[in-house]
């Protein structure tokens, strides 16, 4: 948190940002804490672009030319501009990617799945990756170990208390009833 409040000062707000009047000023800054680590994220996810780039064989320019189309897109940077989970998420899930080793080996598959599941719990729909880590190796094991006990633990609470284990914060009350996605007792 004091990291976050470190990158957020001396930024000043995007003219697209509506701030409305006597809006509190936690608010604000909030505002501006999420700004700063969706740049950071955004920041770290163009580096480790580059770096898989890299290691799947294109040469550096044209690891460049990837990491700056991506920089370009429109998508990532309305994603970098706001405080969205989708660019930490994809950040984590191209780490756990870099990490997972071409060998097989313990150590580096436990960071790849650490790394995942970082992802995971940052937003639930990086569950869809997983194909990209099934291969048929004994550092496979290694690496669903560790996405499955880091991960564990939210997905458990939130079935215990959801009755299913994703988490739906735009579904709730009434219609949430009605979709089968809340148990009431």
């Amino acid at each position: 948190y004091p990291l976050i409040r470190a990158l957020a000062h001396g930024l000043s707000p995007s003219p697209f940002w509506i701030v409305k009047r006597g809006a509190p000023i936690a608010v604000y800054t909030q505002l501006l804490e999420s700004a700063a680590v969706s740049a950071l994220f955004s920041a770290l996810f163009l580096v480790v672009i580059f770096l898989l780039a890299v290691r799947e064989g294109l040469a550096v320019r044209a690891a460049f030319l990837a990491s700056f189309l991506v920089f370009a897109s429109p998508v990532f940077q309305a994603a970098s501009f706001k405080g969205w989970t989708d660019i930490s998420s994809a950040f984590f899930i191209s780490l756990a990617l870099l990490a997972y080793p071409a060998k097989p080996g313990a150590k580096r598959a436990l960071a790849s799945g650490c790394c995942f599941a970082l992802g995971a719990l940052t937003r639930t729909s990086a569950l869809f990756s997983i194909p990209l880590f099934l291969r048929p190796k004994k550092s496979t094991l290694f690496w669903f170990a560790a996405a499955v006990l880091i991960t564990a633990p939210w997905f458990y609470g939130v079935w215990k208390t959801y009755g299913q284990p994703f988490y739906f914060p735009a579904v709730s009350g009434e219609s949430a009833e009605y979709l089968g996605l809340i148990q009431r007792n």
